[in-house]
């Protein structure tokens, strides 16, 4: 049996509530709905995440920490942290993103500072 509408004017009314829903399902799975590229001119912020940075010394000398990120900060041009967790300031060198990126510029370090090493840290990657 085929369903009968009372009058004709439920018919197109039918039709017509059922006709906007077809529309929208093919515009949603039809390819021309792709989300637009990104802009290449987009400014990409800075962000922070879990990742590394080299540690060159360990001492309880606030002024030799501070020396050494000085010339720690002029050698190689990255950004140099002195951070003090009693009793000992830290001074760490970098801000990576992942192990793999710290990896080639601790090889570099460790030609001056032997002892250096990757510690885990929360750091700020700003964007080239």
């Amino acid at each position: 049996m085929s369903a009968r509408f009372a009058t004709p004017g439920l018919a197109l009314i039918a039709a017509l509530l059922l006709l906007p829903a077809c529309s929208v399902l093919e515009r949603a799975t039809g390819e021309e709905n792709e989300p637009p590229p990104a802009e290449e001119d987009e400014p990409r912020e800075p962000r922070t995440v879990q990742g590394f940075r080299i540690q060159i010394l360990t001492t309880g000398d606030k002024s030799a920490a501070n020396q050494r990120a000085a010339e720690a900060e002029s050698t190689w041009g990255l950004p140099v942290e002195v951070a003090w967790k009693a009793p000992y300031y830290r001074v760490r060198v970098g801000a990576f993103a992942s192990r793999d990126a710290a990896q080639d510029d601790l090889e570099t370090v460790q030609q001056q500072y032997p002892d250096a090493f990757l510690v885990p840290d929360t750091v700020t990657i700003r964007p080239d």
